[in-house]
């Protein structure tokens, strides 16, 4: 073959086979979103109750008292 020779190579995909793949993409990014956003909310809950836990001592302290 001559350098003045071209040569063309083209190459063929489904539609079929993009979506397939979108999808995979979209199901694995979305699928561990199910068990980290439920366990951020979970440790969101913890930290804030046990931060709040001695207000809530003191507001019971004070509600124990009763008026006098």
């Amino acid at each position: 073959m001559t350098r003045s020779q071209w040569v063309l190579i083209e190459v063929g995909e489904t539609t079929d086979k993009r979506s397939q793949l979108a999808n995979k993409i979209v199901a694995s990014v979305i699928l561990p979103q199910f068990i980290i956003i439920p366990l951020a909310v979970m440790l969101v809950w913890f930290g804030l109750s046990r931060g709040l836990r001695p207000l809530t001592r003191l507001r019971q302290t004070i509600e124990a008292r009763g008026t006098q």
